[in-house]
């Protein structure tokens, strides 16, 4: 069994080879002497061996890759060795525009031109036994890189170090080395910067979240650069006052306050003054007063302290007059009440009458509203003729 694998396989390759081999015995066949038997068996080696010639593989291209530089001429040979020899034509497809290759003659393999557009470009090239562009083949790629005129970029950042106020404006710039046009792309801690494409990077105005590393990316046609890290340091600012205090004036025992609003990133503390005296527990924003005394009456201003100094509110004047009181009544002419009283400019009155006194003496009813001060006597006329054993009284409404 095992020989008639052996003679099945041999009588398969041969019948392959059969049209080959009809070719070489028909050349041969009016030869029958020795010498024939010999010339038969030469020509039937030699037609199973160019059955196999078209199958082999042992091929190379040289070189196997070349860069060219965009708008400059660029010349390369690209010798295709087979084992059939050097072909006698060749193609090439997917060549840079503005490239071509020499397809045929003694400078076969040639390409050659100007090249227009960077890239990389991957190039097949077939070449061909005959100078038809016909008969046994071999196909490789190349690879031609075509690269821009011109530097490449460098880049360093200026300051390398920018120290900043919180709130005020600061600025990193690129200087590029190399030949423009330039790209920008801007980065912290390694994480690019939406939007930050520009040549310089500004903080306006500047936050404490924008301390940290920066760097920034150059590229032009012939590459990119990278520049060193820069530090970029904020100082938290010093407080301000977003509200201010206000002067005003109040009458004696009466009630009143200051009040302001500061800001700060950082912890601060505020102390108000008096006359340019720290107020004892003054260290919050609303200064209460429970009963104005004449003694109160003065300058008052705050200052706000935090890391980076100390900010002072502007200065507000409190004038402390008389008591809110009645200076007394009389009855004119037609009968009626005229109520007199003193008052404090910046200040607004009101005048109101009821019958009785207590809880049954009825509900307040106004007289007169809207009174502005003036800082002198005011009087007030009840339109009510007789108005009887009536009760008064004034009040501020601010």
């Amino acid at each position: 069994m095992r020989g008639n694998g052996i003679f099945n396989y041999t009588l398969a390759v041969f019948l392959n080879l059969a049209p080959l081999a009809r070719t070489a015995v028909s050349t041969a066949q009016t030869v029958t002497s020795p010498v024939a038997m010999l010339i038969r068996w030469a020509f039937g080696a030699a037609a199973v061996a160019g059955s196999f010639h078209g199958v082999s593989a042992a091929s190379s291209i040289t070189p196997t890759s070349a860069t060219a530089t965009n708008g400059v001429a660029f010349v390369q040979k690209f010798l295709m060795n087979t084992h059939y020899g050097v072909p006698q034509s060749c193609t090439a497809t997917g060549l840079p525009p503005g490239l071509s290759i020499v397809p045929t003659g003694p400078s076969l393999g040639i390409v050659n031109g100007i090249p227009t557009q960077t890239g990389t470009f991957y190039v097949s090239l077939t070449g061909y036994e005959r100078k038809t562009f016909s008969g046994h083949t071999y196909g490789g790629q190349v690879t031609i890189k075509v690269v821009a005129s011109g530097l490449p970029p460098t880049v360093v950042i200026s300051p390398s170090t920018l120290q900043i106020v919180e709130g005020q404006l600061g600025t990193l710039t690129g200087v590029p080395g190399g030949t423009p046009p330039f790209s920008w792309q801007w980065s912290k801690a390694g994480v690019a910067i939406g939007g930050a494409t520009n040549s310089s990077l500004s903080f306006n105005p500047a936050k404490l979240s924008d301390a940290g590393s920066y760097t920034v990316q150059a590229s032009n046609p012939s590459g990119t650069a990278d520049s060193s890290a820069a530090s970029v340091v904020v100082t938290p600012a010093a407080p301000v006052f977003t509200q201010q205090p206000k002067s005003f004036a109040v009458h004696a025992d009466e009630a009143t306050q200051f009040s302001l609003i500061a800001a700060s990133s950082v912890p601060y503390t505020l102390q108000w003054f008096h006359d340019d005296k720290p107020v004892a527990n003054g260290t919050n924003a609303v200064l209460a007063i429970a009963s104005a005394q004449p003694t109160n009456a003065g300058v008052y201003y705050a200052r706000a302290t935090n890391s980076s100094g100390t900010t002072e509110s502007t200065h507000a004047t409190m004038t402390v007059g008389g008591r809110l009181e009645m200076l007394g009544t009389i009855v004119d002419s037609s009968g009626r009440v005229v109520l007199s009283f003193m008052s404090l400019p910046g200040r607004t009155y009101a005048v109101d009458s009821r019958p009785g006194i207590g809880a049954s003496g009825g509900l307040w009813t106004p007289l007169a509203t809207g009174i502005a001060g003036t800082g002198s006597k005011i009087s007030v006329r009840d339109p009510v003729s007789d108005p009887g054993n009536d009760f008064y009284r004034v009040r501020t409404t601010n």
